[in-house]
């Protein structure tokens, strides 16, 4: 069989066509890289290479073509020439980095929050769960990708004043929405403990470093007749959403 020419850019690797076999053909200046070519027209990046510590050799899939373009799979080769010449293994660097990745998106407070409220579904009613929903994915936007095991209560009170920095009423004073928020991160933290992912709760000590909530003046009704008529509203409603 004719030798097919190494491949030097992305516009070389369209003339690579199907045929009935996959075939590789090696890359330029790029040692062990390779694009497989398969019968079915698919095209994709492979590493071919001999393991520094089982003296196998070895090969990895760097993705398919074209997400993954010819400059990319270069610097992946690069990346795995550096490795190996630390005697480091591509592959199990790879997969040690994936456990990683994964290990933390379990561990982050995020992962635990959302845990934590699946686990409430049995137990809460409707509103009271979309009003906690609102306010776990108010704290998420701040820590949701932070270990919760390294979250700290100076974290927790820098994040719980800028929301009650940003949660005021029209006279300009704090609601309870920081408080409110500081209470359910704390039941994330015990949920967390219990399951051992944290050994404190960084939330429980910040309530009282918060401004006292204030509504201003709510207006009660206290004469009957508006009593009476504030009843029959009440019924109009839920008579309509009957």
């Amino acid at each position: 069989m004719e030798a097919r020419k190494p491949i030097s850019s992305d516009r070389s690797i369209s003339s690579y066509k199907a045929d009935d076999k996959e075939y590789l053909v090696s890359v330029k200046n790029h040692p062990m890289l390779y694009l497989m070519v398969r019968p079915n027209g698919t095209k994709s990046w492979v590493y071919r290479y001999l393991s520094p510590t089982h003296s196998k050799n070895k090969r990895i899939s760097l993705g398919v073509y074209p997400n993954v373009s010819f400059s990319r799979a270069c610097e992946i080769w690069r990346e795995y020439e550096d490795l190996l010449s630390k005697d480091i293994d591509p592959k199990i660097y790879r997969e040690d980095k994936k456990k990683s990745i994964i290990s933390k998106t379990k561990n982050s407070f995020d992962h635990l929050a959302w845990e934590y409220f699946d686990s409430l579904d049995q137990t809460q009613k409707s509103n009271t769960l979309i009003r906690k929903k609102g306010r776990l994915e108010l704290i998420c936007s701040y820590i949701g990708n932070e270990p919760i095991s390294e979250i700290t209560s100076p974290r927790m009170l820098e994040v719980l004043l800028d929301i009650q920095a940003n949660s005021l009423n029209k006279d300009g004073k704090p609601t309870d929405k920081a408080e409110r928020c500081a209470g359910i991160a704390s039941d994330v933290f015990i949920y967390a403990g219990a399951r051992g992912f944290c050994t404190s709760d960084p939330a429980a000590l910040i309530k009282s470093q918060l401004a006292k909530s204030s509504y201003g003046h709510r207006p009660a009704v206290t004469k009957p007749k508006d009593l009476a008529k504030l009843l029959r509203d009440i019924e109009t409603i839920q008579g309509d959403l009957n």
